[in-house]
């Protein structure tokens, strides 16, 4: 006698948690149309004016180290850290 209260009880957690969760999946594209309509857009790389870089920065150092692994990343650019390449270089 006791068990069908809880089927009853189950039943209806099941189906208030189905609906939360289809109103999170409706709220969450309706954000994703939103950001899309207003032109929302990932950030792009950098368009740099020059394509060689020469850093004079240690390579210990932390700033060194990011500066030039997010230098790297760019596409259209080189980028010299040992001496004889200076020369060659755009930018220093």
């Amino acid at each position: 006698m006791n068990v069908f209260p809880q089927l009853l009880n189950r039943r209806q957690s099941l189906q208030a948690l189905g609906r939360n969760l289809a109103g999170g999946a409706i709220l969450s594209g309706l954000a994703a149309t939103g950001l899309s309509g207003c032109g929302f857009q990932l950030r792009q790389s950098a368009d740099l004016p020059f394509k060689t870089l020469f850093l004079i920065l240690p390579r210990q150092s932390a700033l060194g180290t990011d500066l030039r692994r997010n230098l790297a990343s760019q596409a259209n650019l080189k980028v010299f850290t040992e001496g004889p390449d200076m020369a060659n270089s755009e930018v220093v």
